[in-house]
């Protein structure tokens, strides 16, 4: 069951939900942006909750029936919040639903990006493949890791993937951290399923139940 009120939502895609981002003032995280998010100030660890796999029980919905030991109660999405937040207070960054990013993919683009606030290509109007973090209610190991850069092009639509937005402000001098502040006290926002959508993307392109990859 997907798209439940208390659901992130699924089945939109870049698009869309930029579209709906912009309609509320907002914008989508860039992944730099997300990626700091997701990390919760464990700045060197592989995961949001440090380097151990599996994953700590209560961690995440991840694609339990590959991990040994571990169960998460839920097939698909599960409601918003369900789990333990990371080091910043945030909500499900890593599994339940994968997410869209602002920014355009480029595998080689940190190589050369600012060391400060980097973001490849924003523009809505280039057809260009578009970076999908997180991993989602199937996530693996790799998949689930801060630092895993999926991608998809920007009109795919499928049922692991949401979005969640990010609210810009200017920072006071002196904090010349992230430019991004985002929703509910400065915490990123996942998209509930009255808001808008879906995707797909990660490098393994997965559809429908768990257990069933396309792996083309």
């Amino acid at each position: 069951s997907f798209n439940y009120p208390s659901q992130p939502v699924v089945g939109v895609s870049w698009d869309d939900a930029m579209a709906y981002a912009q309609w509320a003032g907002k914008t989508l995280p860039t992944e730099a942006q997300w990626e700091n998010a997701a990390r919760g100030a464990l700045m060197d660890k592989r995961y949001s909750w440090g380097d151990a796999w599996p994953p700590p029980l209560s961690a995440g919905n991840f694609f339990d029936q590959y991990i040994e030991g571990y169960s998460d109660g839920y097939g698909y999405t599960a409601p918003v919040g369900s789990f333990q937040p990371n080091g910043y207070g945030v909500h499900d960054l890593e599994g339940n639903v994968a997410e869209w990013c602002l920014d355009a993919y480029a595998e080689t683009f940190y190589r050369t990006s600012p060391q400060r606030n980097p973001v490849n290509n924003p523009q809505m109007n280039v057809r260009v493949l578009r970076v999908v973090r997180g991993g989602g209610w199937s996530g693996t190991a790799i998949q689930l890791r801060c630092a895993y850069r999926g991608r998809d092009i920007p009109s795919s639509k499928y049922n692991l993937l949401g979005f969640r937005c990010a609210l810009p402000v200017t920072l006071p001098q002196g904090e010349q951290g992230r430019k991004g502040k985002t929703e509910q006290g400065g915490k990123l926002n996942e998209a509930k399923s009255q808001k808008s959508g879906e995707t797909r993307g990660q490098e393994d392109k997965e559809k429908g139940r768990k257990g069933e990859r396309d792996k083309g």
